[in-house]
């Protein structure tokens, strides 16, 4: 199910950059005002700390559902952004976000990430708390250095390039770029971009060549920074499987089976979420519709306040 949200996370940037093309795409981006793609997460989580969030709540569900129902979420999440992108492809002014009609739509879209977020008593953070926490007490009597590699090794994926963090992929592929292309990237450069690039780009840098080059700078302007070298998948099973001996069977197969939840999620958290969730592109999108509806009214961070404001004025 991991390797299908991240299928289907990819694949929707990819239509989306064959419908306006890099070059269009980047050019929006960067003509934004200056600090507003630099500052878009600080701006979107003083929104969402400044606002309450009318999500429903559930009782704790397995793994495979509440995947389904975060995959569910992102894809309607990305479908706004879509549109809200749209409207600035065609040249309008960022003002033009500034509306009622389109400030619902962003809220709801919002309120929605956010019930698989970690704001949420059934979003991610609250499964993940929960099982680290039963491992944590059904580890206790094998004492805190048991505790802590097991978790440290057994509850995130290592080994694969695939399943790694989105701090360590960022490292990697900027590496790849340097070794290959060994410079800044320029507008020219887009129609046969490298690999590398196009997954930075697309999922690292939100389309944005300035943050691209930024980055670049500081990862590669010196000695290129190297990805820490950790355990292999081989020895940090061995680890575990060494550290869980003073258990029974039975109890072992309960751990694992904890510890698969757990790298699941912990997956989803730390690479997933920085590509396809407010981090990433469709993230900025909201973004720039909360600070359109903002300057417009004049109202700081409070959404419901600047809905008010723009039924009032017909907008």
């Amino acid at each position: 199910m991991l390797h299908t949200l991240a299928q289907q996370g990819n694949e929707r940037l990819v239509a989306f950059e064959r419908r306006h093309s890099l070059v269009n795409i980047t050019s929006v981006v960067d003509a934004l005002p200056n600090g507003l793609v630099d500052g878009a997460i600080k701006h979107y989580q003083d929104v969402i700390r400044g606002n309450p969030w009318y999500f429903p709540t559930l009782c704790d569900v397995d793994i495979p559902s509440f995947l389904e129902r975060w995959g569910e979420v992102h894809a309607a999440y990305f479908t706004v952004a879509d549109d809200v992108f749209a409207l600035l492809a065609k040249g309008e002014p960022l003002s033009t976000l500034a509306t009622s009609s389109l400030l619902t739509r962003v809220i709801q879209s919002e309120t929605m990430r956010g019930w698989v977020g970690k704001r949420s008593p059934s979003g991610l953070d609250a499964l993940l708390e929960a099982r680290v926490e039963r491992l944590e007490n059904w580890l206790a009597p094998l004492g805190e250095d048991v505790v802590e590699d097991v978790l440290s090794y057994g509850g995130v994926y290592v080994g694969s390039p695939s399943r790694i963090t989105a701090e360590h992929e960022i490292v990697e592929l900027f590496n790849a770029y340097h070794h290959k292309v060994g410079q800044a990237l320029t507008i020219d450069m887009l129609d046969a971009l490298d690999d590398a690039a196009q997954l930075l780009l697309r999922g690292y840098c939100r389309y944005s060549l300035a943050t691209f080059n930024a980055k670049y700078r500081t990862l590669c302007g010196g000695a290129p920074r190297s990805p820490r070298v950790g355990m292999s998948a081989d020895q940090a099973s061995s680890l575990v499987s060494s550290r869980l001996r003073g258990l029974t069977a039975e109890d072992r197969t309960l751990v694992r089976t904890l510890l698969n939840e757990v790298k699941v999620l912990n997956h989803l958290n730390l690479n997933l979420e920085v590509k396809y969730s407010f981090k990433g592109w469709a993230g900025l999108m909201h973004v720039l519709v909360f600070a359109a509806c903002s300057e417009a009214t004049g109202i700081k961070t409070d959404v419901y306040a600047m809905r008010n404001a723009l039924i009032k004025t017909g907008e």
